[in-house]
């Protein structure tokens, strides 16, 4: 879409958004290496919650996870602007120490995966603070021909406490069964037999796409934790 404003000299914006579990499937990688060779003008905005439909697992899952629990920097950062602002000679103190903090924040950004890749790194941003995620949005827009990443940071279910406290769970709901079946579920029944077939045959390993609880091995898991693998939403790996 991008490419396609670019070939008829319009001049909007083109913005894909993302999960940060999605974030780890071959086709999104194969996306981000394309989008950052072009340098053609494109916003992503990167949902980062932990959750997919299981917790996100993987290299990518632990880097962002890094980020997530830094994420007061730039509220901090802000309280300090406030606070140092209001002293005598404060607004001074604050404008000398920029080139400090920009040169620091320079450096992490120019190590950071994104930057490597061709994009410009925004956040961590608060996806709750609509101001934060406007003022966001605003720099992305701003930026010339240069694909750009809004990293939020989100919490899955928020607003909804039964969600907030169970996110897997109410990552999709079932219709309300008033009456509950006598005869237990497909997957019920391949867990139960797959244990069985895996304490009888070591050899044999479970393998799935960050869907534990939805293919009906979480047991499985708990019982051979070294044999049971999720790859996370990577269904083509």
């Amino acid at each position: 879409m991008a490419l396609a404003r670019d070939l008829t000299g319009q001049k909007h914006e083109v913005l894909a958004v993302i999960g940060d579990g999605s974030l780890g499937a071959g086709m999104a990688f194969e996306a981000v290496n394309h989008a950052g060779n072009l340098k053609s003008k494109v916003i992503v905005v990167l949902n980062d919650n932990g959750i997919s439909i299981s917790p996100t697992v993987g290299a990518m899952a632990r880097r962002l996870n890094r980020v997530r629990f830094s994420s007061g920097y730039e509220k901090t950062k802000r309280k300090a602007q406030r606070t140092l602002t209001r002293l005598p000679l404060g607004v001074s103190a604050w404008s000398l120490t920029k080139w400090v903090k920009r040169r620091a924040e320079r450096a992490l950004l120019y190590k950071s995966y994104w930057t490597e890749m061709g994009f410009v790194y925004l956040g961590p941003v608060d996806g709750h603070d609509i101001a934060e995620m406007e003022r966001a949005m605003v720099r992305a827009r701003d930026f010339e021909s240069r694909p750009v990443l809004i990293h939020l940071i989100t919490q899955k279910g928020r607003g909804h406490l039964p969600a907030e406290a169970d996110p897997t769970k109410f990552h999709g709901v079932s219709p309300k069964v008033v009456k509950k079946p006598a005869t237990p579920s497909y997957s019920q029944v391949f867990g139960d037999t797959l244990v069985g077939i895996m304490r009888a045959d070591k050899r044999v390993v479970a393998i799935t796409a960050a869907m534990l609880d939805g293919t009906g091995i979480t047991g499985v898991a708990r019982e051979f934790s070294d044999r049971v693998f999720d790859v996370g939403i990577c269904e083509q790996h």
